[in-house]
């Protein structure tokens, strides 16, 4: 499968619903790697390691979704099952605060 195909099957499923898919090869890979680690079923993530290398996707999951800690549970998912992260609790502590927002602003600033 290419990437076209798979955003316009995860369209369907309603994954991108606030995108304006009318050119689904210009969404940017990090968009769809975010959005799919968020929002998409298992199938979905392995074909996303399928298609992207590992470091960038591990790269997105760390600066996107790490950092919302509504979704602690589901980070902690990603990082045992499809990361291989053994202590994932204090891994996801310290990426957490690694990408803050407030750590992001001061590297902004500087």
């Amino acid at each position: 499968m290419n990437k076209t195909e798979f955003i316009r099957n995860l369209d369907k499923k309603g994954i991108f619903w606030s995108y304006d898919l009318t050119k689904p090869e210009e969404l940017p890979d990090s968009i769809l790697t975010e959005q799919v680690l968020r929002w998409g079923d298992v199938p979905d993530i392995i074909t996303l390691f399928e298609l992207f290398d590992f470091n960038i996707i591990k790269q997105v999951w760390e600066t996107s979704l790490i950092p919302d800690s509504r979704i602690f549970s589901h980070n902690y998912y990603l990082a045992r099952v499809f990361f291989d992260i053994d202590d994932a609790n204090e891994y996801l502590k310290l990426k957490s605060k690694q990408n803050s927002r407030y750590e992001r602003l001061k590297q902004l600033a500087s």
